[in-house]
Formats: structure tokens, sequence, C-alpha cells
């Protein structure tokens, strides 16, 4: 009986020597598989949401990979979006992914967009002074590409300007989405109207260079006026500080 405890004392050496004998077959970890692109697809634009973004009929939101139009309430924002309206709203364009992009923080969907004739949106929008380059997840090559007709900076803050004059350059081409291989032409400038002189309003009190009426005098600040007003003559009262012919916006 005192045999007993002696083997018990050896048993757990004995159940580790036959452990390290046998084999620990390990389970293989396969390596991720490489992301791949959304396919290409086509859709219909319901809404123009600015010189980047717009939404489908099917509810999607858009953002256009590799560049960065103004924001809509600037100026150049507003000329921004009245392009891409002129390109895309209600049209049928063309979709295509990039490998490992998806969607924005916002949810918005990152996506080429080639327009009904063929031509690549972002290349015709980096092509103006309202819109620049965004590089996130977009592919180097295509950045490269835009940059070859984008002459400069965006220019948010100043007047709308005549689109700028470019060099012919190969429009981004990605496998599976056709592209013509022009360059935008750049659209000509709009002459503009000659504004009549302003005329006085005799007895009226109105001061003739603001649209609607702005006592004579004396000297006004916008805080006096409290509406934005139209300058259609000499700004006297130095009302338009962004010389974009609304005052006290």
């Amino acid at each position: 009986m005192r045999a007993l405890p002696a083997v018990l004392s050896v048993l757990p050496v004995l159940l580790l020597v036959a452990a390290c004998g046998s084999r620990v077959e390990s389970t293989p970890v396969l390596p991720a598989a490489a992301p791949t692109p959304a396919a290409p697809e086509t859709a219909t634009v319901a809404h123009v949401d600015d010189g980047d973004t717009f939404t489908l009929t099917d509810g999607r939101t858009v953002r256009v990979l590799g560049i960065d139009a103004c924001d809509g309430g600037t100026r150049s924002g507003r000329a921004a979006t009245a392009d891409a309206t002129a390109l895309i709203d209600g049209a049928v364009v063309t979709l295509e992914g990039e490998p490992g992009t998806d969607r924005d923080p916002s949810g918005r969907v990152l996506r080429y967009v080639t327009v009904p004739d063929g031509r690549d949106l972002g290349a015709i929008m980096v092509a103006r002074p309202h819109t620049g380059l965004d590089p996130a997840g977009a592919a180097a090559v295509y950045l490269a590409a835009l940059r070859a007709v984008d002459d400069g900076p965006r220019a948010c803050g100043a007047p709308t300007a005549a689109p700028r004059t470019t060099t012919a350059a190969p429009l981004p081409v990605r496998e599976g989405a056709p592209r013509s291989t022009t360059a935008p032409k750049p659209s000509p400038a709009p002459v503009p109207e000659p504004k009549p002189a302003p005329q006085p309003v005799v007895g009226s009190g109105c001061h003739p260079s603001y649209d609607p009426c702005v006592p004579a005098g004396p000297d006004l600040d916008c805080p006096d006026i409290g509406h934005p007003v139209r300058v259609v003559g000499p700004d006297t009262f130095r009302l338009d500080a962004d010389k974009d012919g609304i005052g006290c916006e």
C-alpha cells in the first residue's frame, strides 16, 4: 500500500514526456485576399450636390475620386456646381471603384466617374480654377494624369474667372472603362454686359448706387442698413467687400 503514492508522484512526469513526444498539428493561417475594386456600373444621377458630389436615383451619394471642388457656398463653388450639373445632372454615368477604397467616413461612395460622352469627370473639373486634386484613395497614376490638365491650385475666394487654357494631354484611362483621349476644351470667356449708369432718383432720398433703397447720406455701414443690397454703381459706402456685386452679405 506504500508503493501507490510513489507511482502518483511520477505520473505528471510521464504525461509531460508523452505530450512532448506527440506531434501537435497547427491550423494554417491563410493570407488575406487582396482587395478588389467594385465592378464598373452604370447609374443615373438624380441630383448634383456640388462640384465633386452627387446623388443617384437609388439613394447613394457619390464622391468623385481624385478631385476636390470649392465648397458650394463660395462664388467659385457655385460655378463648380453649375459645371457639374451641366455635365451629369439626370444623366447615366459610369462608376468605377479603386482597390481598397469604397466609402469615406461620411458614408459616401468613392468612385471614378465617366460622363455619357466617354470623358473622365475628374479631368474635366480639375481643368477649371474651381477644382483641385484630392489624393485620398485615388491611384497615383490617375493623379499624375490629372496634374497634366491642372495648371494651378483652386481659387475658391476669387471671383469666377474664365476656364484656364490647358495644353492637350491624355486623360486618365482605367482598365474596363472607355475614355476620350483628348483634353477638355476650355469654354470661351463670357463677354460681360456693360452696366447702365445709375440714374439718380429725384426726390426719393435713395442713393442711386444701391438697390433696394439705401439713404443717400450720411456715410452708412452694413449694420446701419441691415439687409443685402445690389451694388449697381460706384460703391460709395464701401458695402461690397468681396466685389461680387452684392453688399452687406
